[in-house]
């Protein structure tokens, strides 16, 4: 699954248990836009829910629900 990197940017946070309204405040974009690249990243992959486009988007970019700044294999 391909995303743009503000669809990931998205998708890192949310993994990372941020609400909409979070991810915006944290990324600086509207609440709309946020949701439009959700909805746009879920869209493109065929998903009916944000939840498995999420679960999809964690096992293929290994997100951590720590959040963005953790990296796989690293301890914390």
């Amino acid at each position: 699954m391909e995303l743009t990197t503000t669809e990931l940017e998205c998708l890192k946070w949310m993994a990372a248990g941020k609400t909409l309204h979070e991810i915006s405040d944290i990324t600086g974009m509207s609440y709309p836009n946020v949701r439009y690249h959700l909805n746009k990243a879920k869209e493109r992959s065929g998903y009916a829910t944000t939840q498995q486009l999420m679960v999809r988007a964690a096992l293929d970019y290994e997100l951590h629900p720590l959040g963005p700044d953790i990296q796989p294999g690293r301890p914390h």
